[in-house]
């Protein structure tokens, strides 16, 4: 058995009968789907070195990308613009998770999985958006409170008596 090839033994364990002769399997190397010719060992490492730097050269595009729209407001000043980016960049994001849940959908179940996945999908984000919200309103609730605690503690709070800026 040290000839580089793979045998099952099946064997009837109910009783009765004997094995089966061992069956050799065919030998599996790599092919590339073009040609479906057997590649060596050196095309494999040189297919897993490019895949390797493609991924490596796409993040660091998508981190370049992604750092510029995120300072838009700090380069421009126009801070409002740097909001519908970033809504823009949200909104492109949760399309592509829908789509992403109807291709894998579609590859699993056809049309019907196609729709399954474009539900699953549309449900995920909109429970990320009202999560996202409710965090939003509790971050702003909390700023709200800093800003009335220091307004009562330099005095500029109109609702007490010492208010400053108030004549009278």
């Amino acid at each position: 058995m040290s000839d580089g090839k793979i045998y099952i033994t099946i064997s009837d364990t109910r009783g009765g009968g004997g094995g089966v002769a061992p069956t050799p399997q065919p030998q599996v190397t790599p092919s590339t789907p073009e040609t479906g010719k057997s590649e060596g060992q050196a095309g494999v490492i040189l297919r897993y070195a490019e895949h390797q730097f493609f991924n490596f050269v796409k993040s660091q595009t998508t981190k370049l990308i992604n750092a510029g729209i995120s300072n838009i407001g700090n380069y421009t000043g126009n801070y409002a613009l740097q909001d519908d980016v970033n809504l823009m960049m949200s909104s492109l994001s949760s399309l592509r998770g829908i789509g992403v849940s109807v291709i894998a959908g579609a590859k699993i179940g056809g049309p019907v999985g196609a729709a399954v996945g474009a539900t699953f999908g549309i449900a995920a984000q909109e429970v990320s958006f009202q999560l996202q919200e409710k965090l939003n309103r509790f971050q702003n609730y909390k700023l709200n409170k800093q800003i009335d605690k220091l307004r009562i503690r330099s005095g500029l709070d109109a609702s007490t008596n010492g208010s400053r800026g108030t004549e009278g």
